[in-house]
């Protein structure tokens, strides 16, 4: 997540000015989908990606995404 929301700070998101982020991910979400994970054997590729339009005022919203054998086995929200 920190690498994601670097990245859209180094692509032009401003990041909010009292808590210098660009965006949230909720953290009951990412438990979720670490333990809906645990469900699945071999490798797994994991991406943040965004679902909707991510404009420069922000905020950035992230979904992650398994894939395995290039196949979507889980989302995020």
């Amino acid at each position: 997540m920190a690498s994601s929301y670097s990245r859209a700070i180094a692509s032009g998101v401003l990041p909010d000015p009292v808590t210098g982020t660009v965006g949230s991910f909720r953290q009951i979400e990412l438990v979720k989908f670490v333990l809906d994970l645990k469900d699945h054997q071999g490798t797994i590729d994991i991406s943040a990606v965004t679902p909707t339009t991510v404009y420069t005022a922000g905020p950035l919203t992230l979904s992650l995404v398994a894939r395995q054998n290039q196949r979507v086995i889980l989302r995020s929200g």
